[in-house]
């Protein structure tokens, strides 16, 4: 069962999406894809460094 989702909207530089885009079609995943992969290595990581901290 996959989890809810959560709709996120930001800002990036119009050359940098261009080439994700790119990159993304090429790779033929999707840019959901990339940036859900990405932010949860993200806060996998922190939860590392808080656990480290305490």
């Amino acid at each position: 069962m996959e989890n809810e989702k959560q709709y996120l909207r930001t800002k990036i530089d119009k050359k940098l999406h261009k080439e994700f885009k790119k990159l993304c079609t090429d790779l033929e995943v999707t840019m959901e894809q990339v940036t859900g992969e990405l932010i949860e290595k993200w806060v996998q990581e922190q939860q590392q460094q808080q656990k480290g901290k305490s």
